[in-house]
C-alpha cells in the first residue's frame, strides 16, 4: 500500500471552525476582533499560572510513569509488538482507571443519545475504557483488538458481560468483513502509530463510524522537547485542526467534537504524595483561571490550551 504523509504545519490564525451545531464543549459565543485584548490578557494570566507551577500536576504523572515504565529511545522499534507484550501488569493501574472515566465521558458527550449495535475498541490496552463503555449502554456488543498479549489477558480477566471477542492483532489489519462494526473507538492510540493512514483506511473498511481521541501534544517548538514525547511513545503530534485535516483527507465525515482538559480527579491522583489540602487549593486556583481564560479566548487559542480532543466521524462507504 502506498502511503502518503502530511506536512504537519498549520497557521493557527487561519484555523477553520466546525459548525457550532455540530460542536460539543466549545463556548457558544465568539470574541470579536475589537475585543482581542481580553483573550490576550486572560491568556497571559493563564501562562503566568502555568509558570508558577500550577500546571505541574497536569503533566507530572504521565511523564513520571513513562520514564519508569518505558525504555523508548526516540526511534520506533521494528518489533513493537514484542515491546508491548508484557507492558500491562496484572495489578490495577489506578491512573488508567481514572483516565478511562473521563475518556468514556468524552465519548458519550460527542455521540449524545446515539447508540450503536456493536463497538470495537482498537488498541484496547488493559480494557479500562472498554469496561467503562460497557457500563454506559453505548452499544449492545463489544469487541477488543490489542497488540499486547498482557493487555488481552487483563481484558479477559475483567469479564465484561457483553464482550464477544478480544484478539491480538498486528495493529493494522483485522480479520473482519467490510462494515462489520457500527463504531470503532480509537482512544489515545494514533499518536503511537507509525503508519497512521494505513490504520485509518482499515478502520474505514471495517466500520461505519469512528470515535477518536488524541492528546493535544502539538505546540510551537515541539521539536525542541521531542524526547519528552518519545519517552512515552508519542511519535505523532496533533491539534484539533491537524486531526480534522487528516481525517478529512481520508474521507471521514466529521459529525461532532469536544475539546477537554485533564479532570480534577486525575490531577489530584498525580499529586497524591503531596499535602491533599494544599494540592486541592492549587488545583482549584489553576482550573478557575484556566477555565476563565478558555471561555474568553478565540478558537485558535483554545486549541493550544486543551489536553485532549475527541471527535465522532462517519466513514464514507461509497469509495
Amino acid at each position: 500500500m502506498q502511503l502518503y504523509y502530511l506536512c504537519n504545519t498549520i497557521n493557527l490564525d487561519q484555523t477553520p471552525k466546525l459548525n457550532k451545531t455540530n460542536t460539543v464543549g466549545i463556548m457558544p459565543f465568539v470574541i470579536s476582533r475589537p475585543a482581542h485584548f481580553l483573550p490576550r490578557i486572560a491568556y497571559s494570566i493563564y501562562l503566568s499560572v502555568r509558570n508558577l507551577g500550577l500546571n505541574f500536576y497536569a503533566n507530572y504523572f504521565l511523564r513520571s510513569f513513562a520514564k519508569k515504565n518505558m525504555a523508548h529511545t526516540g526511534a520506533v522499534s521494528e518489533n513493537l509488538q514484542e515491546l508491548y507484550d508484557n507492558y500491562y501488569a496484572p495489578e490495577i493501574d489506578t491512573w488508567r482507571e481514572i483516565g478511562a472515566i473521563q475518556k468514556a465521558e468524552n465519548i458519550l458527550d460527542v455521540v449524545g443519545k446515539h447508540r450503536f449495535g456493536n463497538l470495537l475498541e482498537w488498541g484496547a490496552g488493559n480494557g479500562a475504557l472498554l469496561h467503562k463503555l460497557a457500563q454506559t449502554g453505548i452499544a449492545s456488543e463489544f469487541y477488543a483488538a490489542e497488540i499486547s498479549e498482557s493487555g488481552i489477558k487483563q481484558i479477559e480477566h475483567r469479564q465484561i458481560p457483553m464482550l464477544k471477542t478480544a484478539i491480538v492483532f498486528d495493529g493494522y489489519s483485522l480479520p473482519y468483513p467490510d462494515k462489520f462494526f457500527d463504531v470503532v473507538v480509537l482512544s489515545h492510540v494514533l499518536e503511537h502509530v507509525e503508519h497512521q493512514r494505513m490504520l485509518l483506511r482499515e478502520i474505514r473498511r471495517v466500520a461505519k463510524n469512528l470515535i477518536i481521541e488524541v492528546p493535544r501534544d502539538y505546540k510551537s517548538g515541539v521539536d525542541i522537547k521531542a524526547q519528552s514525547l518519545f519517552d512515552y511513545g508519542h511519535i505523532n503530534v496533533y491539534t484539533p485542526s491537524l486531526l480534522r485535516f487528516l481525517l478529512k483527507s481520508e474521507r471521514f465525515e466529521l459529525v461532532a467534537d469536544k475539546m477537554s482538559f485533564s479532570s480534577d480527579a486525575l490531577l489530584l491522583f498525580a499529586a497524591q504524595a503531596r499535602s491533599k489540602f494544599l494540592v486541592k487549593i492549587r488545583i482549584k486556583l489553576y482550573t478557575l483561571l484556566r477555565d476563565f481564560a478558555y471561555r474568553i479566548s478565540p478558537y485558535w487559542r483554545k486549541e493550544t490550551m486543551i489536553n485532549a480532543y475527541t471527535i465522532w466521524c462517519k466513514t464514507d462507504s461509497t469509495n
